[in-house]
């Protein structure tokens, strides 16, 4: 199992921004992040625990990382992950599938090809 968390305090943000600021649909549904974190706090404590316990009993292979070490880090936490699914690494090749999955790469990506998702 590879556990991509992410920090408790910026899980209602995200959350907040993804499912409800940035989707018209639901814009204004929410007042903020307070109220994102109220309704899905449990769901995080649970989910959070769910995968520590798994890493813990030993009898699962799990990697956890935080997504903020991915974001900040992105070369070393993709080798690590690389390495944990016992992929030889090269490095020259890790470092160019950073650099092409970077916001804005995929931001080009998209004008070229606007019905195409990353």
């Amino acid at each position: 199992m590879l556990h991509l968390y992410r920090n408790p305090l910026d899980y209602p943000v995200s959350w907040f921004y993804h499912a409800f600021e940035y989707r018209a649909s639901r814009a204004g549904t929410v007042s903020g992040p307070v109220e994102v974190l109220e309704q899905k706090l449990n769901d995080y404590v649970e989910l959070y625990l769910s995968y520590r316990e798994a890493a813990g009993r030993g009898n699962h292979n799990v990697l956890r990382l935080s997504y903020e070490d991915l974001v900040t880090n992105p070369q070393p936490c993709f080798t690590r992950m690389l390495t944990w699914l016992g992929t030889v690494v090269e490095p020259s090749l890790v470092e160019s599938a950073v650099q092409y999955s970077t916001k804005e790469m995929s931001k080009a990506r998209r004008e070229i090809r606007p019905n195409v998702t990353d």
